[in-house]
C-alpha cells in the first residue's frame, strides 16, 4: 500500500509511487512555513534539506521571497491560489506552477500549507515556439500581401484592357503561388534557383526543351526565392512572345557566378549574380520601359533583394543581370 502522509491539520497527502518520473511534486510545511514532508522533489530542488527546512533553503532569491510572499498570503487569506515560480539553471530557466492550499483543523483554523507542484517546462516552452512560428507566420503573409497587392496595383496601370490585366495578374500570380509552393515544401527555407527555374520557365517551354543552370544552384532564401521566382515569370513571358521560347531555332541560358569580394558594382558587397541570357530569329525585345515587367526587372526584384540590375536586347540576343546580397542565399 502506499505510504499515507498526514499534516497537523489533517490533510493527507499519498505518496503514490507512479509520481516518480513525473513532473508532479507535492509538499507539507506548517504554519510557519517549514517543510514537513516533501515528495517527489523537482529535478533541482534538495529534498535533505526538508523536514524542517523553508523555501529559503531550498530556492534562491528573489524567487523565494515570491514563493513565500505567496504562501503566507494564503495562510493569512485562506483562500487558494496559483503560484509561477521560475527558476534559472545550467541547463536554461525552468518553469513551476505552485497550487497552494490552506489545511485545517478540526475548528477551522489553518495550521499548515498543502502545495502542488508541476513543472510545466516543456509546456512553456512549446507555447513560446508557437508564439514565435505564429509571429513568423503573420509577418511573412503580411509581406506576402504587400507584394500581391503591388503586384495588382501595378498591373492595373500599365494594362491597356481589363482582359489584359486579368491575364497578366494572373500569371503572376500564379508565378508568386509556384514559387510559395517551394518555399512552403521547405519549411520556410527557401528554394534552389535551379528549381525556380523548372517551376516558372517549364510552363512556357511548350516544345518541351530543358532549362539548363550552369554554375552553382544556391538556395535562395524566401525574399529572394519569391522575387527571384517573378522576374524567371516575367523573362519567360516576354521570351515566349518576343525572343527564344517563340522559336524552334532560339537559345536560352542562365548561368550563376558567386562573385568574388572586391567586385566593383552599383551594390555594395553582392555576391551572387544570376545572367539569363537567351537569343533568337531577328534578335530579342525586351519589355518596354513603361511595362511594369520592365519595372519589376529593373528596379523592384534588385532593390528587394539588396543588388543591383542590367536588361539589354537587341538583334544579338537579351541578356538580363541580376546581383543579390549573400543575407539572400545560403
Amino acid at each position: 500500500m502506499p505510504e499515507q502522509r498526514q499534516g497537523p491539520g489533517g490533510g493527507i497527502e499519498k505518496a503514490f509511487a507512479f509520481l516518480a518520473g513525473t513532473p508532479i511534486s507535492f509538499s507539507y510545511q506548517d504554519s510557519e512555513l517549514r517543510y514537513v514532508w516533501f515528495e517527489n522533489a523537482p529535478w533541482d530542488w534538495d529534498p535533505a534539506t526538508a523536514p524542517g527546512g523553508t523555501d529559503f533553503d531550498l530556492l534562491p532569491e528573489p524567487a523565494a521571497s515570491a514563493v513565500v510572499a505567496a504562501k503566507q498570503d494564503v495562510l493569512q487569506t485562506g483562500t487558494p491560489r496559483k503560484h509561477e515560480l521560475p527558476l534559472g539553471g545550467v541547463a536554461g530557466t525552468r518553469y513551476f506552477d505552485l497550487y497552494l492550499q490552506p489545511d485545517r483543523d478540526a475548528s477551522g483554523a489553518i495550521v499548515g500549507l498543502l502545495s502542488a507542484i508541476v513543472d510545466v517546462t516543456d509546456r512553456r516552452r512549446s507555447e513560446a515556439i508557437r508564439q514565435t512560428l505564429l509571429r513568423e507566420v503573420t509577418h511573412r503573409s503580411k509581406n506576402l500581401l504587400a507584394i500581391v497587392t503591388s503586384l495588382a496595383t501595378q498591373t492595373a496601370r500599365t494594362a491597356g484592357s481589363t482582359q489584359e490585366f486579368l491575364e497578366r495578374f494572373n500569371g503572376r500570380l500564379q508565378s508568386l503561388s509556384r514559387s510559395q509552393d517551394l518555399v512552403t515544401e521547405t519549411n520556410w527555407r527557401g528554394a534552389l534557383l535551379g528549381e525556380l527555374i523548372s517551376t516558372q520557365v517549364a510552363p512556357y517551354a511548350a516544345d518541351g526543351r530543358q532549362i539548363d543552370l550552369a554554375g552553382p544552384d544556391p538556395y535562395l532564401k524566401p525574399n529572394a526565392a519569391l522575387h527571384v521566382g517573378l522576374a524567371l515569370h516575367e523573362l519567360a513571358v516576354n521570351s515566349l512572345q518576343r525572343g527564344a521560347l517563340s522559336s524552334p531555332k532560339g537559345h536560352l541560358s542562365v548561368t550563376a557566378t558567386r562573385l568574388a569580394e572586391g567586385v566593383e558594382t552599383a551594390s555594395d558587397n553582392p555576391a551572387l549574380e544570376m545572367e539569363w541570357s537567351e537569343n533568337g530569329e531577328g534578335g530579342v525585345a525586351g519589355p518596354d520601359a513603361d511595362e511594369f515587367g520592365h519595372v519589376l526587372l529593373v528596379r523592384l526584384v534588385p532593390a528587394a533583394v539588396g543588388g543591383t540590375a542590367r536588361l539589354t536586347a537587341g538583334p544579338d540576343g537579351l541578356c538580363y543581370k541580376l546581383t543579390m546580397l549573400r543575407r539572400e542565399f545560403e
